[in-house]
């Protein structure tokens, strides 16, 4: 998609990425490890405390945060069996037409 964009839309963009990564970079809570640092001492003090509602709730937020729970990351695994290659089959569109077939008679589909 960048091919079709003029070069001037591209460096509109790249200056406002660099801007933007300079300012949240100033930012401490837009840290993970500073984050991560302020949990741990409210997990620590409220534990100190015997809350330990609040305790728990606060080694569930960090688990989060190392999760990415907070993120539009997506982590997927792929694989087969005991995390082996995923099985493939190549076969021609007969083949195919028939293999469907017999999985759409069967009654356990």
């Amino acid at each position: 998609m960048a091919a079709k964009l003029s070069q001037k839309w591209i460096d509109l963009f790249n200056a406002t990425r660099k801007r933007f990564q300079n300012e949240i970079a100033d930012i401490p809570i837009a840290n993970k490890a500073y984050r991560l640092r302020v949990l741990d001492r409210m997990a620590t003090n409220a534990e100190k405390m015997k809350n330990y509602g609040m305790t728990s709730q606060l080694i569930e937020q960090a688990a989060k945060e190392m999760g990415d729970a907070y993120t539009n990351k997506h982590k997927f695994e792929h694989s087969g069996p005991n995390g082996g290659a995923i099985q493939t089959i190549t076969m021609s569109k007969e083949e195919y037409k028939s293999a469907r077939q017999e999985m759409m008679e069967d009654d356990d589909c």
